[in-house]
């Protein structure tokens, strides 16, 4: 009897580490940021912000702030944002004041995104801290950009997404 309850209470533990109760989703509306449990409960504000994704165990929050900077301008910085604290960390590091489309490594180490420093976008990753920032693929003048960057699912290169159809790191 004692093997099964042992057995029973290690299932236990076991499956609530596994698939924690508290899972998140995080959505935009009216430019602001949200995160919800899974079924829409507990729906809560973390920032003002666009294009938000979740880190894959659900504490972290990347998007962009957008700042009006004159009347036809916008800086837009990656940011990060913690869900349980509110703290909002944002990337200042980043040589850009036009950054895109924030998408989490498998193990939340890393955050790939597109940023513009010049009149083309680059595809860049920095580690979940603000550290590292790093350029993959610079962009080239006069060829079309990529949008939408996500990591493949073994990691090693990341898939982009064209306005017009697909592409992926050595596309040319």
């Amino acid at each position: 009897m004692r093997k099964i309850v042992c057995i029973a209470i290690t299932l236990a533990g076991f499956s609530a580490t596994a698939f924690p109760a508290d899972r998140h989703m995080a959505f935009e509306r009216n430019n602001a940021v949200y995160v919800a449990n899974l079924d829409g409960t507990n729906e809560k504000k973390i920032a003002d912000g666009i294009f938000p994704a979740i880190s894959p165990d659900g504490m972290q929050v990347a998007f962009n702030t957008v700042e009006k900077t004159s009347d036809t301008t916008y800086a837009r910085h990656m940011t990060v944002a913690d869900v349980a604290t509110g703290k909002v960390t944002v990337f200042k590091d980043v040589p850009s004041e036009n950054s895109y489309y924030p998408s989490w490594t498998a193990d939340g180490k890393q955050i790939l995104f597109t940023t513009r420093p010049h009149e083309v976008w680059d595809l860049v990753a920095i580690n979940s801290d603000g550290t590292n920032f790093h350029v993959l693929k610079p962009g080239v003048q006069n060829e079309v950009s990529c949008y939408s960057p996500v990591w493949a699912h073994d990691e090693h290169l990341p898939n982009r997404t064209r306005r017009n159809g697909s592409c992926a790191m050595g596309d040319k």
